[in-house]
């Protein structure tokens, strides 16, 4: 079976089948032997939600040790057995994704061939990954938010600064909403924080502000009905969240060098003057 580092992940067309996601309270269970003489049929991420120790005994392999905020990855095809020491009365103490890795053509990967803990965050910050997983039902949501937490485990590893994740929500729902002209309070409200720690998040992720971020969008958007439609400049501008043509018209110079007048005229020009030869 093909291994591949998490990293690499990001480089790689990867897709993710067999997903499932089970919650589980160790409060009164402190043993897991399932797999100890039955290779894992499929590969799987852990998340220690709790103040518990959770201990991995591979077959013939070291133990691995995991505490909270650990996320834990088990291979396909491993024997192991696991202990558990802690718990608590009427809560969740882990969550298992059950998941299966191919790349484009169909053949298996995993990260790896032994437990592996990916990332250790005390701060419980890929918790509610795993809680939301958990919570929905349609596949296609399943594997959107697995691949955010692959990417959000890929920033950890890496080292890099991720303020990103506790903005996403915000930031996701700016991306959908770009043509409108929503109060950024709201995008903060989405992620539990105050207006003025969503701007300093969003400004260390992106370099800019939510409403420099936004207006991005609006002329990237605006520069490509500007080459592919003929469309009005001014419904344009209306269909792309600008409410003033001439303002509109000043981002756009700002951005791109030329008025949208003389840009869609110097594309049509370029692209003629392609087509001739």
């Amino acid at each position: 079976m093909r291994e591949i580092t998490l990293a690499a992940l990001s480089e790689t067309e990867v897709n993710i089948a067999g997903i499932e996601v089970f919650a589980e309270s160790w409060v009164s269970r402190k043993r897991f032997a399932l797999y100890a003489e039955t290779p894992r049929p499929c590969s799987a991420l852990f998340c220690v939600c709790t103040d518990i120790r959770v201990s991995f005994c591979p077959v013939g392999g070291e133990p691995v040790a995991a505490k909270i905020g650990d996320i834990v990855y088990i291979p396909q095809g491993l024997c192991y057995r696991v202990s558990v020491e802690g718990g608590t009365a009427n809560g969740i103490d882990t969550y298992t994704v059950n998941l299966r890795l191919t790349d484009e053509a169909g053949a298996p990967l995993r990260l790896g061939d032994a437990v592996t803990i990916l990332t250790r965050a005390p701060d419980g910050r890929f918790v509610p990954f795993f809680a939301r997983l958990y919570e929905r039902r349609g596949l296609l949501q399943r594997k959107a938010e697995l691949f955010t937490l692959l990417d959000a485990l890929n920033a950890a590893e890496s080292g890099q600064p991720a303020p990103y994740y506790p903005i996403r929500l915000g930031v996701e729902a700016l991306r959908s909403e770009w043509n409108r002209s929503e109060r950024i309070e709201k995008y903060a409200a989405l992620c539990g924080l105050s207006e003025a720690y969503f701007y300093q998040c969003f400004r260390q992720w992106a370099g800019q502000s939510p409403i420099e971020y936004r207006n991005e969008l609006r002329l990237g958007n605006a520069e490509t009905m500007l080459r592919c439609t003929d469309m009005r400049i001014g419904e344009i501008a209306g269909l792309c969240g600008f409410a003033d043509p001439l303002y509109f018209a000043r981002c756009f110079t700002r951005r791109y060098g030329d008025s949208p007048r003389a840009y869609r005229q110097r594309h049509r020009e370029f692209e003629r003057h392609s087509n001739f030869l």
